[in-house]
């Protein structure tokens, strides 16, 4: 039977896209959201497996996107998530200086290998930006 998150898990009843090439990562991803009372956690290991998802008729509320996706880059993902108002955080293991445009620098950067608490805290600033 699946633990009921408390009442006071920051990101309790969302849905939340995972666009990540590595498996174990994201794994690890979808763990630790469901922890923070993620409602579902959808994975899509490429490029066009995450457009698929966005073209569905269930919403996004926020997403995490890699930035080396494979041989493609979640940065286009990021500016199509952008231009629907849907937060998004980037992670990468190329460190802050990546290849992240700076049209992109409100947005968080999570370094890889991030904690729970990382992945919590840049998804929840990254909707109150969205918010604001």
């Amino acid at each position: 039977m699946a633990e009921v998150p408390p009442a006071n898990a920051p990101l309790r009843g969302l849905r939340i896209l995972v666009a990540e090439d590595e498996s174990l990562i994201s794994l690890l991803a979808e763990d630790m959201l469901v922890d923070a009372g993620v409602l579902e956690v959808v994975v899509a290991a490429t490029l066009a497996e995450a457009r698929t998802i966005l073209a569905e008729p269930d919403p996004i509320d926020a997403a995490v996107l890699d930035v080396k996706l494979g041989v493609d880059s979640g940065i286009e993902l990021g500016a199509v998530l952008a231009e629907r108002a849907i937060p998004f955080v980037f992670a990468t293991g190329l460190g802050p200086d990546g290849e992240i445009p700076k049209t992109f620098g409100d947005i968080p950067i999570l370094q890889k290998p991030y904690t729970g608490d990382d992945l919590v805290e840049a998804i929840c600033r990254a909707r109150r930006t969205v918010a604001a």
